[in-house]
This record gives C-alpha cells, sequence and structure tokens, in this order.
C-alpha cells in the first residue's frame, strides 16, 4: 500500500507520525510503564518479605534444637548428680543399719 504523500510507488513508506500516536497517546504509554515497574516493584517486596519470613522460620528451628539440646545436657547432669547423692546416701544408711544389728 502507498501512502498518499510518497512521491514514489516503488516502495512503501511508513505513515507520519500523527497517524501512529492518534491510536495510544504517549501519557497513556508512559502510565502503562509506571504501572508495570510499580507491579515489579510490589513483587520484588513480596519475594524479600517471603525469602525473610522463612529464613526467620530456619533460625528459630534452629534456635529451639539448640535449646531443646541444652535443656536435656542439663536435666542429665542434674540426674547423674542425684544418681550419685541417692548412692551416697544409701551406702551411708545401709554401714548405719549394719552397725546396728
Amino acid at each position: 500500500m502507498v501512502h498518499k504523500d510518497c512521491k514514489s510507488g516503488y516502495h512503501q513508506c511508513s505513515p507520519p507520525l500523527e497517524d501512529a500516536t492518534n491510536d495510544i497517546s504517549i501519557p497513556v504509554i508512559t502510565a502503562l510503564i509506571a504501572a508495570c515497574v510499580a507491579l515489579c516493584g510490589v513483587a520484588i517486596q513480596f519475594l524479600i518479605a517471603y525469602l525473610g519470613r522463612r529464613q526467620t522460620g530456619q533460625q528459630l528451628a534452629l534456635q529451639e534444637l539448640v535449646s531443646y539440646r541444652t535443656t536435656a545436657t542439663f536435666v542429665a547432669d542434674k540426674r547423674q548428680k542425684w544418681i550419685d547423692e541417692l548412692r551416697t546416701d544409701m551406702a551411708f544408711h545401709l554401714s548405719l543399719s549394719q552397725g546396728i544389728v
């Protein structure tokens, strides 16, 4: 198709710039680009929040494990001390009872 302003009929001329901008104006295109950039920013923020929450969950799980192991070690040490004291007391009472008999 040859444009009416073209001098030769051998090639097609591109339509004037005014015709191209009549369909979609530059402010509309700018607004669409700004909306896309804003949506990308929101998506990145959601991704950062998700990754941060996941990392926090992993840290809390690790802290819980460390706390459990510390508590188990503390209880085991106290239990062993109690058993040793019980043995000492039983030996003392057995020696007293044998001394009486």
